[in-house]
């Protein structure tokens, strides 16, 4: 499946990042993968567009209030609320809400996700 966002910005990677993984913005200013306990009420997110190697630059997607696909941590169900998850994922379960789950994703598969 294809990653899409809505809208896009450019960033230097704070690490290796893999397509289709939530990120956030680091002290520094780089993409760095979102884990569970990133806050999205005051972090800004978005998801990894393509592959970027450390130090190069990675396309990012807007998230939030805008539709958006990422891997899955285990099956999330279509219509259920989608949370951060380490590594960049997303779940079925989790503290931190990023959306509702637009269709039913498996373990490792791309969940289609309308970000709040």
């Amino acid at each position: 499946m294809k990653v899409f966002a809505t809208f896009s910005y450019s960033l230097n990677a704070g690490t290796d990042i893999e397509q289709g993984r939530i990120v956030t913005v680091d002290s520094s200013g780089n993409a760095v993968y979102a884990d569970a306990t990133t806050n999205p009420a005051t972090s800004p997110l978005g998801v990894s567009l393509g592959k970027a190697k450390s130090g190069s630059k990675v396309l990012v997607g807007l998230v939030k209030g805008v539709p958006f696909s990422a891997v899955a941590s285990g099956a999330i169900s279509a219509g259920g609320t989608v949370y951060l998850a380490n590594d960049g994922k997303v779940s079925a379960s989790g503290t931190n809400a990023v959306g509702v789950a637009v269709a039913s994703a498996a373990n490792g598969a791309y969940c289609q996700v309308l970000g709040y």
